[in-house]
């Protein structure tokens, strides 16, 4: 039977109860008596209590614990809270041939927000030189995309100031792991212990990694003895991972799975989704933003990879690669503030071939 926490009122109408039935024409209910003012005093402080104990009763469970106490959890069963990590790359930097370019050198994106600093002494050479960088701080914001611009923070003699990310982009920045992250890995520990290499302790294995988020297994992806792995990276703009994160799981895997396994990890392909959506009402801005974040978290939760089996959202009644029409359409019922709409496109369910994931395109309002 379930325990029923006293309200504060109840707490205080109890107190002055006590008062009055021990105290013989003690009135409880004067406003401004001392038994009043001492019963509401003791009931402030029992509710004090007894939000104390519904607090730590929530600390007792995995699944409702706090970040400090999740923690704890969480070295009960060896793993610990991934740690943020800083970005890193290349960077195109120009200047007079023969030029030396002096370690640590800093440079930073055009509003300031990201610096990122030269990890090797180069000498330029004729047209862009590519010179080893990483960022100077940690997290995911430092993942810059191919080409992004650059300046020097400091004018260096013959340097030209203004340069660029290679074509491979920043990778590799990720912020400390969240509740949610780390929660859904102590969960998956303790609902499925390790069991020698099964399917879920290769998903077990890629989320080691900081930044991986949903994970999928692909056994026998190759033929007999093979174990496919592929993830995506839901904390960054671009979900899909870079080759700096396939290498890092595939590090991750190797150093864990059993010596007979040959377990390949790859990098998923992404197609948009396209939406149009006609007769929306009311076509205001903000129910067009709803709606978009809300496709935006059903593709994020629902949507996996064509021919998947093993991993998150994949289950007899909904197969790998597919996200059901009514689900899209669920989606955008429920966003704030819609009240009718007519979908025109997607007509029919959405599918992905093999090695694919459905991403979020353009949508149109009409």
């Amino acid at each position: 039977m379930p325990f029923n926490r006293p309200s504060l009122s109840d707490l205080r109408t109890q107190a002055r109860a006590s008062f009055a039935g021990r105290l013989q024409g003690a009135d409880a209910t004067l406003r401004r008596s001392a038994i009043t003012v001492s019963a509401d005093t003791m009931a402030g402080l029992v509710n004090g209590e007894y939000g104390y104990l519904d607090w730590m009763s929530q600390q007792l469970f995995p699944d409702t614990a706090e970040s400090d106490y999740l923690d704890r959890w969480a070295r009960i069963f060896g793993l610990t809270r991934e740690a943020p990590t800083a970005a890193s790359g290349n960077v195109l930097i120009q200047g007079t041939a023969g030029t030396p370019l002096p370690l640590n050198t800093l440079l930073q994106t055009t509003d300031g927000s990201v610096q990122v600093e030269t990890i090797a002494a180069a000498t330029l050479g004729n047209g862009a030189t590519s010179v080893p960088a990483v960022a100077t701080s940690t997290g995911a914001a430092a993942n810059l995309a191919a080409n992004a611009a650059l300046t020097l923070v400091v004018a260096v003699a013959n340097v030209q100031p203004n340069a660029a990310v290679d074509g491979n982009g920043f990778s590799g920045g990720a912020d400390e792991e969240s509740d949610a992250s780390l929660r859904a890995r102590v969960l998956l520990r303790i609902r499925k212990p390790p069991q020698g290499g099964d399917a879920t302790d290769y998903q077990a294995w890629a989320a080691l990694v900081n930044g991986v988020t949903r994970t999928w297994v692909f056994p026998r992806n190759r033929g007999p003895g093979t174990v496919d792995v592929t993830f995506v990276m839901d904390g960054r703009a671009n979900i899909l991972p870079l080759p700096a994160d396939i290498a890092n799981v595939q590090a991750a895997i190797n150093a864990n799975r059993p010596v007979t396994a040959d377990s390949e990890v790859f990098a998923l392909t992404g197609v948009p989704m396209n939406l149009a959506i006609a007769n929306l009402m009311p076509n205001t801005a903000s129910v067009q933003a709803a709606i978009e974040a809300a496709l935006a978290d059903l593709v994020g939760t629902f949507a996996t990879p064509g021919a998947a089996t093993i991993g998150p959202g994949v289950s007899a009644s909904a197969p790998g690669g597919t996200l059901f029409l009514e689900q899209i359409e669920s989606a955008i019922a429920g966003a704030a503030g819609v009240q009718t709409f007519d979908l025109t496109a997607p007509i029919a369910d959405v599918t992905v071939p093999q090695g694919s994931i459905t991403v979020l395109g353009t949508i149109s309002f009409a």
